[in-house]
């Protein structure tokens, strides 16, 4: 049974942030670009502390301080995405798990900021949020701009489109703490779209959990190729231990590597070597822990992945709420036309669209170029592993929803018009008796 609604004149009840003696009240763009600097600070520290250990404590050459300054900045901005070139090589391929400390640090100060301007409105709830991340982003871009130098730099548009794009993610989902989703975006839509949003992102959701199944035991299947190429990699105890937080800070986009080999596209290793479940050509690979837990041959029953997608998408058919439907007439024509109805097949479409795009989203931030030439690009390919997820996730929702009643009509059809033929010829010996 669908869910119930609230009634259509029902006011709004915003949960405000309750304000503390201790945080000063501010104007909303006061308030969101104080705490833009503030996320700023604290992330490029962070990354400070980071950078200046492994320099200290690692070989080195005659880098200054002010270059492990810079360095610094360059490295809070990979943790966001930003392609780092160094010497004139790109790499985009980050080790997006550090991005932790980013979000964090943006939850927490869009917290203090909301406290701090004191929104009264939908209006000034999104004002907040867009003041915080335009801050964010522009201080990123200046941060870009004096940190890179001829060997290590970033690109300043880059780095101001890609940080907007994280601080606007996080500072949206903590506004949704303080005034709650159904109030500020679920009651406007329309209940056909509404009740497609939760069963797309349970679907995404659990094909990410797959991946990250099939990761792990990747890893332990291939532990003593990846302990080897970490051994070679760092040989010393601390640069071990900085390789291993590296390697985890990695774990995130072997996962959605591994979703996309299940999915089917598989991964693209430059412009000539792939690894799929039906063609594996891995190519020369530089020495990296992880990709030494990539498959090295096909998998014999890659053509049997399909029916994972499709058992998602018989799932993904029962998370939806349908309406109750049964045959109400003979005719087959009617049955069939009755078994479509357009809050289900919306619901559905809606579904399909949020599982594109959260796919999307992910396998770009699990791509990018490791070098030139061979390793020009890394990673599965977005739109492929997306559209492919999608279709046939909805293709099996959809035949889930519509088969089963379609077989009901036509034995409802069958079985009502023998009945029919039956009382036909029955009628005539009726009237001669």
């Amino acid at each position: 049974m669908p869910t119930k609604r609230s009634k259509p004149g029902q006011s709004r009840q915003w949960r405000r942030p309750e304000p503390e003696e201790h945080i000063t009240h501010h104007p909303i763009a006061v308030a969101g670009s104080l705490a833009a600097l503030t996320s700023v600070a604290v992330g490029f520290l962070s990354s400070f502390v980071v950078i200046f250990i492994v320099w200290l404590f690692a070989g080195h050459g005659n880098e200054t301080t002010s270059q492990v300054v810079r360095a610094s900045g360059i490295g809070w901005l990979g943790t966001q995405f930003v392609p780092i070139e160094i010497t004139g090589t790109p790499y985009g391929l980050m080790p997006w798990g550090f991005i932790v400390i980013p979000v964090v640090v943006l939850w927490k100060s869009m917290h203090w900021a909301l406290k701090s301007a004191q929104p009264q409105t939908v209006r000034d709830y999104w004002y907040t949020a867009g003041a915080l991340s335009g801050m964010y982003a522009l201080v990123a871009m200046f941060v870009s701009m004096f940190t890179s130098t001829n060997d290590l730099k970033t690109n300043a548009l880059r780095a101001l489109i890609n940080t907007f794009v994280v601080a606007g993610l996080v500072t949206s989902a903590s506004v949704l703490t303080y005034a709650p989703s159904k109030t500020l975006l679920i009651d406007p839509l329309p209940r056909m779209i509404v009740d497609g949003i939760r069963p797309g992102f349970i679907a995404s959701g659990f094909l990410v959990f797959l991946g990250s199944l099939l990761s792990t035991a990747s890893l332990l299947y291939h532990f003593k190729e990846v302990k080897s190429v970490g051994t070679l990699m760092a040989p010393a105890a601390l640069d071990g231990f900085f390789m291993m937080l590296l390697g985890i800070a990695y774990l995130p986009t072997a996962a959605i590597w591994a979703m996309s080999y299940i999915i089917g596209p598989g991964i693209a290793l430059g412009s000539t070597a792939t690894i799929s479940p039906a063609l594996t050509n891995p190519g020369r690979l530089p020495a990296f822990p992880l990709l030494a837990a990539l498959p090295s041959s096909e998998f014999h029953f890659a053509d049997k992945l399909i029916y994972i997608l499709i058992a998602i998408g018989v799932g993904m058919f029962f998370l939806l709420p349908r309406e109750h439907w049964r045959p109400e007439s003979h005719e087959f024509g009617y049955g069939v036309t009755s078994s479509f109805r357009p809050q289900e097949l919306v619901a559905l479409g809606v579904s399909m669209v949020v599982i594109f795009f959260s796919l999307i989203i992910v396998t770009i931030a699990a791509g990018g170029p490791l070098g030139v030439e061979q390793l020009s690009y890394v990673g599965p390919n977005p739109f492929l592993v997306s559209g492919r997820a999608a279709f046939v996730i909805g293709a099996a929702a959809y035949a889930a929803l519509i088969l089963p009643r379609l077989a009901v009509a036509s034995v409802y059809s069958l079985r009502h018009r023998n009945d029919q033929v039956r009382s036909a010829s029955a009628r005539p010996t009726d009237e001669a008796n």
